[in-house]
């Protein structure tokens, strides 16, 4: 039993029904604080790790939330910058799946390298659109988010004994909502190894997982679920700092 995670994690475990699962899933809540569960009926982990709020927009120069006017999508396509918006409106500013969006596009056209820097000395911001541009420190801060989900889920599943190929669903939770690019995310390294069709995107697994407690359409009680849950602390780890900066990087060939 743990106190240390967040309600929100607790009602996504709900949302997913990995608490009545005789398979393995993981879930993995996307945010300021990544939190992450992987188990069964049987047996819970879990642990959480600080990934800064990159992935909800924030800290990026033109970052802001997913609403209408973020880019959503990125694309190159004859020498220029294509972007996808929420809801159809002018580009405003870059959300966190926008961001990854983003970040792939310029590693797939060479225009970064697997460290994250650029290829042109000469090169300044990447424009996406009119007052919409992508920094350096911008895809610094992706870098680091993804590095600390990307230790997490490692120690998480090193820690319970599960094989990464023994995950039969993994879902995504948090800021990046509906307009995650599962390939993509794969791509920059988080979860490479997981075929694309085991994910699912929970927009808001902790509003999901209230809702089925509250008209009574779940199994498992929030005390069943708390006292099957084994916390992994990541501070404890001595690998931790190695994991950490061999995520950092993009995968390469």
């Amino acid at each position: 039993m743990t106190d240390t995670i967040g309600s929100d994690i607790l009602a996504g475990i709900k949302a997913c029904g990995m608490a009545d699962s005789d398979e393995y899933v993981l879930l993995i809540d996307l945010g300021t604080n990544g939190e992450m569960v992987a188990g069964n009926r049987q047996k819970l982990w879990c642990t959480s790790t600080a990934a800064g709020p990159a992935f909800e927009g924030i800290n990026i120069s033109c970052g802001m939330r997913a609403s209408d006017g973020a880019i959503s999508g990125v694309e190159f396509e004859d020498g220029k910058f294509v972007v996808t918006t929420i809801g159809g409106e002018p580009p405003k500013g870059l959300c966190g799946s926008g961001l990854v969006e983003a970040v792939d596009c310029l590693l797939q056209q060479g225009f970064i390298d697997f460290t994250g820097m650029t290829t042109d000395e000469k090169a300044g911001d990447f424009q996406l659109a009119d007052g919409v541009f992508l920094t350096l420190a911008d895809i610094r801060e992706f870098q680091l988010a993804k590095a600390a989900i990307a230790t997490g889920i490692s120690f998480l599943l090193k820690y319970s004994g599960i094989r990464m190929e023994d995950l039969t669903r993994v879902y995504v939770t948090g800021g990046l909502g509906n307009h995650l690019n599962v390939d993509k995310i794969k791509r920059l390294g988080l979860l490479s190894q997981v075929p694309s069709d085991r994910f699912q995107v929970l927009p808001n697994a902790a509003l999901w997982g209230c809702k089925l407690s509250l008209t009574g359409q779940d199994t498992a009680g929030w005390k069943d679920i708390l006292q099957r849950l084994v916390y992994c602390p990541l501070e404890t780890a001595a690998e931790f700092q190695d994991l950490y900066c061999e995520h950092l990087f993009f995968p390469y060939e």
